[in-house]
């Protein structure tokens, strides 16, 4: 009788071995809803690259504008953030970090030159990403600049919102439509009309009624009539580019 218990409990055992992988929400009711929060909601991104050298790649995108250290960095960093979407969220979420630091003022009311190269370096890596996570970092920081020259090739936020073409409209509409700083809807115009096509013209056209700096708005109004060609409609072409863009100084 004892064998024949023992041998009961041990075929019971068994069969409960072989379901339990099958069937958890036999053992546990709680396993489906904990691994799901725990996947989106508690789990790091995976380190694709060492912290040593995030940390290394940074301070050479800090250091340089130019070189084949700089270049090699790069394109380092954008191999990995290709390879997969944790080691991109892990390469985009390292840069983001480090140009929400403020930077020092050099004297001028500008950044110091190691902020300015970050942005640089790191905005350009952003734009090719086609990091729309960034985007609110990027129209934040509209007006950062090294102060050396007022022209726009110095405001390194503009080039990647720009590199990012159509999926930056939504937040550049936003930005006309909402900020109460004209600079910055200025430079949402300087974006929208260097992305140019239909729907940067629908958004430019919609603010134009609204606009109540007189700036932006003759900036909207000529970004408008620069469209109007019939070499590549709805795009600033070469020969219109020199009296468009003087209307960003207000000229």
């Amino acid at each position: 009788m004892r064998h024949e218990m023992k041998s009961t409990i041990l075929l019971l055992g068994c069969f409960l071995f072989t379901i339990t992988p099958m069937f958890p929400q036999l053992v546990n009711h709680t396993y489906e809803p904990f691994t799901r929060l725990g996947t989106t909601q508690m789990r790091p991104a995976a380190q694709c690259i060492p912290q040593s050298q995030i940390s290394k790649s940074l301070v050479t995108l800090r250091l340089y504008l130019s070189g084949e250290e700089l270049f090699e960095t790069k394109r380092l960093l954008l191999r990995k953030a290709k390879s997969s979407q944790d080691c991109r969220s892990q390469v985009i979420q390292a840069l983001m970090t480090a140009m929400k630091q403020p930077g020092r003022d050099n004297g001028f009311g500008s950044v110091d030159s190691e902020t300015y190269a970050l942005w640089e370096n790191g905005g350009e890596i952003l734009g090719e990403l086609k990091a729309i996570e960034a985007l609110d970092l990027l129209t934040a920081n509209f007006g950062l600049t090294d102060g050396l020259s007022i022209s726009l090739g110095h405001f390194p936020a503009l080039d990647p919102i720009i590199a990012m073409e159509h999926l930056s409209i939504p937040k550049l509409r936003e930005v006309l439509s909402k900020d109460p700083e004209p600079s910055r809807r200025k430079f949402a115009v300087f974006c929208l009309a260097s992305i140019g096509g239909t729907t940067a013209r629908d958004v430019l056209t919609k603010a134009l009624s609204g606009e109540t700096d007189p700036c932006v708005k003759k900036f909207i109004s000529v970004s408008l009539e620069v469209f109007d060609n019939k070499t590549k409609p709805n795009h600033i072409i070469a020969e219109d580019n020199g009296r468009w863009y003087s209307y960003v100084y207000c000229s």
